[in-house]
């Protein structure tokens, strides 16, 4: 439902995982509800890839998909590809793509970008996102507390005995085998399918280290041409930030809005700077039927306010709540009044504080107070 939600809510990008299939069948049953809902079956959904243009604007999904680890190298990266197009764009693909064989490029091909159906226009955007396996992801809390995996393991090795045999055999050694150099392969593969027209751009996580990232622009022909990391690492790491600003390397955010919800207890009067500021600013009221008692921004939006209009970076909203798809939407977003110099800065101040769980002082809360 959350997915039909964004879709309603004037969302154009939507996030997947490699590592959970039941959300990329759900986006793609959503895209199908609504080229239904234009008068036309699956068949009509539109794959376009690099260069696509279209009229309207409106008409234009992206779907980010992910290249997990286990995935890495040519042959694997590539199978990983015709799953995920598998499920979000089913009858784009003949029935020999079902089985596990890696598809050649030219296989998975989108339509003509030149169509005046009012199908929906679906892009796919793909990431890497690990350049290699690390044994200690396996321990980590964020890993031990996810939802996203239908089965938990201990270590690499392990993960890697449990996949199907069909992946095992798609060709190329097992990733393990060639841990520093099979990520390589995989952008190899990435480019290959952008320049053919399958993937409308291609990128990385913040888990590539920076002689990662340094091996990377070194060896790639096209892009990346998205980099998907964390709030710290965009307020914190500039050499990072500036290597990827030379490039031409669009920043996309994916956990702010969690970093503010979550920082509130650590940090109360940061959190309040950010709702003085909210409610300084317009009210809200015509996102839920013109109700006046709905005024302001949130401390969330105001944080993805600023990154979008002062920092000029991209941002996932990562929630499953209806109240906030609607409070953090593209519309929201961009009807939000652009920030004075001195917000702003009170803004990142905040926004840093509530990421480090250490409080403001009375003295950087500024004259605004």
């Amino acid at each position: 439902d959350s997915v039909e939600e964004e879709l309603t809510n004037d969302y154009r990008l939507i996030d997947t995982s490699h590592t959970d299939s039941a959300l990329e069948v759900l986006v793609g049953r959503s895209l199908s509800r609504l080229s239904s809902e234009g008068g036309n079956n699956n068949d009509g959904l539109i794959l376009a890839g690099a260069g696509a243009t279209s009229r309207d604007n409106d008409n234009v999904y992206h779907v980010m998909i992910k290249i997990w680890h286990t995935h890495l190298g040519y042959e694997r990266t590539m199978l990983s590809v015709q799953d995920s197009l598998s499920d979000i764009l089913p009858a784009r693909l003949s029935a020999k793509g079902k089985k596990k064989k890696p598809m050649h490029h030219s296989t998975m091909m989108g339509g003509s970008t030149t169509s005046t159906t009012t199908s929906p226009d679906v892009r796919i955007h793909a990431i890497i996102q690990y350049p290699r396996c690390y044994d200690t992801l396996f321990s980590s809390p964020a890993y031990l507390e996810s939802h996203d995996f239908s089965q938990k393991f201990t270590n690499c090795q392990n993960e890697e005995d449990a996949l199907d045999e069909a992946t095992k055999m798609a060709g190329g050694a097992s990733p393990l085998l060639d841990k520093e150099n099979a990520w390589m392969r995989s952008y190899r593969a990435l480019e290959e399918l952008y320049h053919h027209g399958t993937l409308e751009s291609i990128g990385i996580s913040s888990n590539f280290e920076p002689d990662d990232l340094a091996q990377l622009f070194d060896m790639a022909t096209v892009g990346p041409h998205v980099y998907q990391g964390t709030f710290e690492t965009l307020i914190k790491d500039e050499s990072t930030v500036e290597e990827l600003v030379r490039h031409g390397v669009h920043y996309q955010v994916y956990d702010a809005a969690s970093v503010v919800a979550e920082g509130k207890e650590g940090a109360p009067r940061a959190y309040a700077r950010l709702e003085h500021i909210g409610a300084s600013h317009g009210g809200m009221s015509e996102l839920y039927g013109g109700d006046d008692n709905v005024y302001g921004y949130s401390p969330v939006q105001v944080v993805l306010g600023w990154l979008v209009h002062h920092k000029g970076v991209g941002v996932v909203p990562g929630t499953t709540n209806a109240a906030h798809l609607a409070e953090n939407s593209p519309r929201s977003l961009g009807g939000m009044p652009r920030f004075s110099p001195r917000e702003a800065l009170d803004i990142e101040t905040a926004a840093m504080a509530l990421a480090e769980a250490r409080d403001i002082v009375e003295e950087e809360e500024g004259g605004n107070a």
